[in-house]
């Protein structure tokens, strides 16, 4: 979990967390009504169950549930004005007010952001653009998240009804993580982000959320490595095509696209006519393959700031948007029909059936040297016998 949170962790002043426990996974038997599961307590992650043992930890409070301490509220609206830690008291539940929203953090390093889904699930995003999944669990004015690989988050917010500008305090698989934290954005959280080539393949056609909206139409880019132009269709299908610096190395893409939590999430189906990945790839992750070399054309950008004429990402570059396409690949997308959708079905059965990546590997192993060449090459090294030292 470190190496998650170690982006998160600034030398400033340290944020102690209270003495109160939070279920982080809870079963109840339906006969005896008794609870068994696991506890965080102090940053300190406890069984709870018949024959363990607690060392003589203080399990106060435990068995407090939200349920049992009196009548809730009306939701309360993110919009509202500020509730202080009085608020605690009148019946507002941290379920209540988080639930369906996404909490921007500020680390003094970066952000980080994290959106609680009214089933239960989460997602984490870290100020270098992974995402992670998971589950939570709200207590009192604690939530414990846990995320991917059986990595637990524990945040403890002043109330039940925090704030923007809300100090938090964050502990991490039983260590306290230093601050401050300060919530920066309580937002309504957007629908989880695509992960697997399953989840892109099936926003093809699904509906626009409002912002994606903003991102329908044609645009283009330029930097030191070159230019750019992308049309983002209705359909949530684009095709994109890149140039290199001295206009000559080229790149004509089509794929699918979705914004999710102030991020553009792309993934190109098929690069100069390959398919990029095949279908069953569908479980797999784009982010972990493209991280190990295995493919190309997949794409996670995080957006500064969006007007009806220009796209900025933190990165730095700018996307700027143009009535039509001048570039002869690109011109047969200036037609009004073509914002509204693209055949990208078609266009990747078509496409030639060796992916990218099964070409690569296929390189790799015309290029590995024959036994000749092998041979050839090691005549003349001396052969020294291998002494006990070399074989351990």
């Amino acid at each position: 979990m470190k190496t998650l949170i170690a982006l998160l962790v600034v030398s400033l002043s340290s944020v102690t967390l209270h003495a109160q426990s939070v279920w982080i996974n809870e079963n109840v038997d339906r006969d005896t009504g008794l609870r068994t599961g696991e506890i965080s307590l102090r940053g300190v992650f406890y069984t709870i169950g018949p024959g363990e043992s607690f060392g003589g930890a203080d399990l106060t409070g435990c068995g407090d549930r939200e349920e049992d301490k009196g009548p809730s509220s009306e939701a309360i609206d993110a919009e509202s004005e500020p509730m202080n830690e009085e608020s605690a008291v009148t019946g507002a539940t941290l379920e209540r007010f988080l639930s369906g929203k996404t909490v921007n953090v500020s680390t003094g390093e970066g952000p980080f952001v994290i959106s609680f889904y009214e089933n239960g699930k989460c997602s984490f995003m870290s100020e270098n653009a992974r995402y992670y999944q998971g589950t939570y669990r709200l207590s009192g004015a604690m939530a414990a998240l846990r995320l991917e690989g059986n990595q637990i988050i524990v945040m403890e917010f002043p109330s039940r009804t925090p704030s923007v500008g809300s100090k938090i305090g964050l502990d991490v698989s039983g260590e306290e993580v230093k601050g401050p934290f300060r919530i920066t954005a309580i937002t309504d959280a957007e629908r989880p982000p695509p992960r697997t080539f399953s989840d892109f393949r099936k926003l093809v056609g699904s509906p626009l959320s409002e912002k994606e909206k903003q991102f329908v139409g044609r645009w283009s880019g330029e930097d030191e490595d070159g230019r750019w132009w992308v049309i983002n269709r209705a359909d949530h299908t684009h095709s994109y095509l890149e140039r290199g610096p001295d206009g000559k190395e080229s790149l004509f893409a089509h794929g699918s696209w979705a914004i999710r939590n102030g991020a553009l999430h792309v993934l190109a189906w098929v690069r100069n006519g390959e398919k990029n990945f095949s279908a069953g790839m569908d479980q797999l992750k784009p982010m972990e393959l493209m991280q190990e070399g295995a493919i190309e054309g997949f794409g996670l950008f995080p957006i500064s700031s969006l007007r009806d004429d220009e796209i900025v990402y933190e990165d730095g570059f700018k996307e700027r948007r143009i009535e039509a396409f001048e570039e002869p690949e690109m011109k047969p997308f200036n037609t009004p029909e073509a914002l509204k959708a693209f055949d990208l079905l078609k266009v990747y059965k078509e496409a030639s059936a060796q992916t990218a990546s099964e070409r690569l590997h296929k390189a790799f192993l015309e290029n590995l040297p024959s036994d000749e060449a092998l041979k050839k090459a090691l005549q003349g090294l001396p052969l020294t016998p291998a002494t006990s030292e070399d074989s351990d």
